[in-house]
């Protein structure tokens, strides 16, 4: 089952775009997530074999589901470089004074 919707394109000529009953079940699993419901509960909602399947196709959709790698690389980037010796410029022509 296909619905329709009209849009207006630039030319301000109406169009018809198809709604097609999977993009509906995106829409159901993506509102889940969005109000906090378990990545598990959401599969068995969708009737995924698989949890992985469901993190495969959802998983970017969880509030907060990169915060923890991306505050681990922040505080890398942040932090004082740990203090090596420089080169002197005898180091650099290779004398071993």
């Amino acid at each position: 089952m296909k619905a329709k919707t009209v849009t207006e394109t630039e030319d301000s000529e109406p169009k018809l775009r198809t709604i097609r009953i999977h993009d509906l079940r995106h829409t159901y699993a993506s509102l889940l997530i969005g109000q906090g419901e378990s990545l598990a509960y959401v599969k068995e909602q969708m009737g995924h074999h698989s949890i992985r399947v469901t993190v495969d196709t959802y998983g970017h959709l969880v509030p907060g589901g990169n915060k923890a790698p991306v505050d681990r690389l922040d505080s890398l980037l942040t932090q004082p470089a740990a203090t090596q010796p420089q080169p002197t410029a005898r180091r650099l022509r290779g004398d071993r004074r």
